[in-house]
């Protein structure tokens, strides 16, 4: 216990508390605003082909009869650097762009909206904050003390739990701030708005205890996982390439973990908003879940027997 509050003690000091809730916090932000960018640029949209109908000289009932008519799509051209979109009647396609756009900020729907970029990026930073917890005390070489003082199998599993809850307190401060934040956006997106009806749905997919909880299982197991590699190779770096090695393989095996983790993450998660669930996997049973969970025990002993066997000095 003296283990953790010292480890706690030290890390909400250190540089890399503040390097790690910056880069999250950083993400977050860059989310929200992209999905607030989104619904301004589609009203201002709407606005400007109102009011050209309006200089057109169509009268308001004839202006709603076109809304009521719909919108016709006829090219619709996605590519990483630039979307082209030509449509037949705009009004009533940039009304529901619109609301969708606001939707997603609704306080129901917010939760999951806050949660996707953090959950996404978690693979990256999570795990390579786990590395940097357990190679600084090989560099500063204050493992030897720690194992002197706690024993080999004690210090494993306390530099597990302590680097499992420093990356639980970076991620929900994140999540604290985004949540703030987006009620403010859709209070502001909810005022700036008028003559659209901004009706709220529920987009959720699951509640929100679920939602929660699966993010912090993800935590710990990308935690786990930077522990692993931190432990096997003894530099941070060397963990932050593997992972981004394996994070950016155009390819990946249908019961690979990260599939498996991708297929669990599209099924509670909206992803309607800016941020885009990118990795679409096949149907799978939902046993494959725990394919994560088998890993993290794995890993855990693993490193118990390496750790024992390997001098840790």
């Amino acid at each position: 216990m003296n283990m953790l509050k010292n480890e706690m003690r030290r890390f909400v000091k250190s540089k890399a508390f503040v390097v790690f809730l910056l880069l999250f916090t950083a993400i977050s932000a860059l989310n929200l605003y992209s999905n607030y960018n989104h619904a301004v640029n589609d009203y201002d949209c709407y606005k400007h082909d109102y009011e050209s109908y309006l200089s057109e000289g169509m009268t308001e009932e004839e202006i709603k009869a076109e809304i009521e008519r719909g919108y016709t799509i006829l090219l619709q051209d996605k590519s990483f650097f630039k979307s082209d979109l030509f449509l037949e009647n705009p009004l009533p396609y940039y009304i529901e762009a619109t609301q969708k756009d606001v939707n997603v900020f609704a306080p129901v729907n917010l939760l999951s909206l806050v949660i996707e970029p953090v959950i996404s990026i978690a693979v990256i930073f999570v795990t390579f904050l786990a590395s940097i917890c357990v190679t600084d005390d090989i560099k500063n070489k204050t493992i030897r003390n720690h194992v002197l003082r706690y024993g080999k199998t004690k210090y494993i599993l306390s530099k597990i739990v302590s680097t499992i809850m420093k990356n639980l307190l970076v991620v929900f401060i994140t999540l604290i701030l985004a949540y703030i934040a987006g009620h403010v956006i859709y209070s502001k997106l909810s005022t700036d708005i008028t003559g659209i009806d901004l009706t709220v749905t529920d987009l959720n997919k699951s509640n929100y205890a679920v939602q929660i909880l699966v993010l912090i299982a993800a935590v710990i197991f990308y935690s786990v996982i930077g522990v692993f590699l931190g432990i096997v190779f003894r530099k941070s770096y060397f963990c932050l390439i593997i992972v981004l090695i394996k994070s950016f393989l155009p390819f990946n095996f249908k019961y690979d973990i990260s599939n498996v983790i991708n297929h669990f993450m599209a099924k509670i998660y909206i992803f309607e908003g800016a941020f885009v669930h990118l990795q679409q996997t096949e149907e799978m049973s939902d046993m494959m879940h725990l394919i994560p969970v088998g890993a993290t025990a794995l890993m855990i002993a693993f490193m118990l027997i390496f750790f024992k066997k390997r001098s840790a000095y």
